[in-house]
């Protein structure tokens, strides 16, 4: 409230734009890199995040978090799922809650636990 006047002035909030926000978080998505243990396939599925673009209508282009599910197949091959959403919270939500229950194809749960995915700082300890 001005003091002076007595009027209350109110100010629009400025808002980054979801490009802006999406490259601020784009070097601490690996902080939520990890195995999740799949209540369905009793197995360590690793997930990750990662951030990108889609284009609709080849005009239309917006801001993604992307949450990538890997796991191996019967031939101990990788496989993942790969799942997109607007906002990092809704991906985190979906990580927290419900990427340990959902369908995957192709997986075979004791491959996975046999061989699990590494984390990338475990890539090199192997």
């Amino acid at each position: 409230m001005d003091s002076v006047s007595g009027t209350v002035t109110f100010h629009q909030p400025t808002r980054k734009p979801a490009t802006e926000i999406l490259s601020d978080t784009i070097v601490h998505l690996d902080a939520f890199s990890r195995h999740t243990h799949h209540t369905r396939y009793h197995c360590p599925i690793y997930c990750w995040l990662a951030a990108g673009k889609v284009k609709f209508h080849k005009v239309f282009i917006e801001s993604r978090v992307f949450l990538y599910m890997e796991y191996r197949d019967r031939r101990g091959a990788s496989c993942y799922r790969q799942r997109q959403f607007k906002h990092l919270e809704d991906a985190l939500l979906f990580l927290e809650q419900e990427a340990a229950h959902i369908e995957l194809p192709d997986i075979c749960g004791e491959e996975t636990a046999k061989r699990p995915i590494k984390l990338p700082d475990q890539s090199q300890a192997a």
